[in-house]
C-alpha cells in the first residue's frame, strides 16, 4: 500500500530533487511522510504523504543529524 501511495522513489526523483521518503508508524498507523529540501534557505519541510499537505519544518538541530546520516550512507556507497 505504501508503493501505491508513493510509488517507486526512482520514478520521482531527479539529481536535482532533494526528497527523503520514509513510513512512520503513529499509533499504530503507517503514514508515509517526505521531507523536501527547501530551495531558498536549505531547510526541510515535513509532508504528509497521504493528503501531500505541508505539517511542519525540521528543527536546525534534526537538520544537522539528517546530514549525518546522509553523510553517512554516502560513504556506505562510494566504498561499494
Amino acid at each position: 500500500m505504501e508503493q501505491e501511495r508513493f510509488g517507486r522513489i526512482d520514478e520521482k526523483l531527479g539529481p536535482e530533487n532533494g526528497e527523503m521518503r520514509m513510513v512512520v508508524t503513529v499509533a499504530g498507523t503507517k503514514v508515509p511522510v517526505a521531507l523536501r529540501q527547501k530551495e531558498e534557505g536549505g531547510g526541510w519541510d515535513i509532508i504528509d504523504g497521504r493528503r501531500q499537505e505541508w505539517v511542519g519544518k525540521l528543527s536546525p538541530e534534526i537538520e544537522t543529524q539528517l546530514q549525518n546520516v546522509t553523510s553517512f550512507i554516502q560513504e556506505l556507497f562510494a566504498q561499494k
